[in-house]
């Protein structure tokens, strides 16, 4: 029986020993079991017995139980003890970690420019993702790094193969020399590392050069400039050089670069190409100054057999010889405008052709102008008309000669391209300069024309548009290249506009000083006064019709395809 129960027994029964308490429950189980009893007792009895059994059991299960507890209790309590001496470790472990990374990412966000980290942040989460972004940022850098070192490697390799390169300290002692340096040196690699370049390069450098180049890169700027030189045999040879200084975080140099090309043949070929130009131009010159020297020599006889012949013709001749003089004197005028050209252009070549500033009348100009070519343009059935806007003044100061030579150049051209049609010369003003007037003159035909590439070439020396042009119409092709520099020695502008197959127009700007004192008022009156302009040429009418206008006539214009009848009729 458990301990427990028998001495609850004993002190609820009065017995003092457990033999008694024994005997007791037996004489109990004796007396339940006997026939002297109620039945009623004897089931009390019975179930005495079997009630001490149940609490006896309860009670041996109970103390298993606090047994089975306190051994779990013990156990647990080990557990705990181990559980926390392991969390302490994993938290100093974790602490570590978290330390550690929090110094790495730390340095990684010094190495960046980024703030660093407090000693507060403990967060291992936040502290993985921000090494992980680091890292990966690492690595992108990382990798491209890698390919900007390829990049120059390969650029460096290019360099070398098509440049000379050297680099030096900051004393100019070489640190490294390509083989390009080293071939146009004439030294070994190993004879330039070490030495500075004064002590291999024979410099034919001036000493204010060498001056400014270290001044300019001592300062981190970069120098440009030529290097002449001597190599390892005293063979002189020329470098095209740049030096660029590689400065530091404080932005002090450090190192030079210095890339250079070889332009030693270059040079060569220019001095050899400077001394022929000079050669050319020389004789050039000489062929102008003699040309324009012996302007009055050449002339004086051509002047010479024109005239005579002019006074054969005239005097009494038969008809053949009538013939064979005209023939000669076409020829020598013909021969004569040609060497005019020559001579001229000879002059302009020389800088020896020289201006007049002279008082003339414009509208005297232009009918000296006329008459030189009017009898061509009338062997041709040409119309020749010239207009001078009427609010224009007449009296300039300029040179008249001159400009009557390329108003003559280009009405002759104008001919002599002319088939049929109308040959037209006009001036307007562009606009006034204080005392002065810049003119536009227009010589129009309704020629041959020129195509779009002839016209780049036309004010070019001994150039028409084609050798079939000079085959047919003849000339030197200096007309217009003449015709060009007069008008810049006078300060103007010449240019064309043509169409092929319907005419051309040139014309040239020209600014002249007006000469007031010379001027004749212009009285003309026609006001009320009717007048009629025939011609079947519009251009050519046109102009004569804004003359009468412009005087107040009344002036209409009409065709020649109508009969004089039908036009009084209609203008009355």
């Amino acid at each position: 029986m458990h301990p427990l129960l028998t001495r609850q027994l004993k002190r609820l029964f009065g017995i003092s020993d457990e033999p008694k308490l024994t005997a007791a429950l037996l004489e109990v189980r004796r007396l339940a079991n006997s026939d002297g009893l109620q039945e009623e007792a004897r089931n009390l009895l019975g179930g005495l017995d079997r009630l001490l059994d149940q609490i006896d059991n309860t009670y041996q299960q109970h103390e298993a139980d606090i047994t089975l507890r306190d051994q779990s209790l013990e156990i647990s309590n080990e557990e705990i003890l181990q559980a926390n001496e392991k969390l302490r470790r994993k938290e100093r472990r974790q602490h570590a970690i978290i330390e550690s990374l929090r110094h790495t990412a730390n340095e990684l966000l010094r190495s960046t420019h980024l703030p660093e980290l407090s000693d507060d942040e403990t967060s291992l989460e936040k502290l993985s993702l921000l090494m992980s972004d680091l890292v990966k940022e690492r690595q992108q850098v990382q990798s491209k790094l890698e390919r900007t070192l390829s990049e120059l490697e390969r650029q460096k390799s290019a360099i070398d193969q098509h440049a000379i390169v050297s680099i030096t300290d900051t004393s100019g002692k070489v640190t490294y020399a390509n083989e390009g340096f080293c071939r146009v040196s004439g030294f070994q690699r190993y004879e330039l590392i070490g030495k500075k370049h004064p002590q291999f390069n024979q410099t034919d450098q001036s000493a204010a050069i060498i001056k400014n180049l270290w001044s300019t890169i001592r300062h981190g700027h970069t120098w440009k400039g030529e290097f002449a030189n001597r190599n390892k045999t005293g063979t002189p040879y020329r470098l095209d050089a740049t030096i660029v200084p590689f400065l530091d975080s404080q932005g002090e140099a450090f190192q030079y670069i210095i890339i250079c090309t070889d332009i030693t043949e270059r040079r060569i070929f220019q001095e050899q190409l400077k001394d022929a130009i000079h050669r050319a131009e020389s004789a050039n010159q000489a062929k102008s100054e003699f040309l324009a020297n012996m302007s009055h020599e050449i002339r004086t006889p051509m002047n010479a057999i024109i005239g005579l012949s002019h006074l054969a013709i005239e005097g009494k001749s038969d008809q053949r010889q009538h013939e064979y003089l005209s023939k000669i004197q076409s020829s020598a005028k013909t021969l004569l405008s040609i060497i005019n050209d020559i001579l001229d252009f000879s002059k302009i070549e020389a800088g020896e052709m020289t201006l007049e500033t002279v008082d003339f009348s414009l509208s005297e100009l232009l009918e000296q102008v006329c008459t030189i070519f009017c009898f061509s343009a009338e062997k041709k059935s040409l119309e020749v008309v010239y207009s001078v806007a009427p609010d224009l003044p007449d009296r300039y100061i300029g040179d008249p000669l001159r400009l009557g030579q390329v108003l003559t150049n280009l009405a002759s051209n104008a001919v002599k391209f002319t088939e049929q049609g109308e040959i037209v010369i006009s001036v307007t003003a562009e606009e006034s300069l204080q005392g002065k007037i810049r003119l536009r003159f227009d010589v129009s035909d309704t020629g041959i024309g020129l195509s779009e590439d002839k016209l780049a070439v036309l004010f070019d020396s001994f150039s028409q548009a084609d050798s079939s042009t000079t085959r047919k119409f003849g000339g030197t092709g200096l007309g217009l290249a003449i015709s060009k520099s007069l008008i810049s020695i006078m300060e103007g502008e010449i240019g064309v506009e043509s169409t092929e197959g319907e005419g051309s127009n040139f014309y040239f700007t020209l600014p002249l000083q007006i000469n007031p004192e010379r001027e004749i008022p212009k009285n003309l009156q026609l006001h009320g006064v009717r007048t009629m302009v025939v011609d079947d040429l519009a251009k050519s009418r046109d102009t004569i019709l804004k003359t009468f206008r412009f005087h107040g006539a009344n002036a209409i214009g009409k065709a020649c395809g109508v009969t004089w009848s039908t036009i009084l009729a209609q203008s009355s």
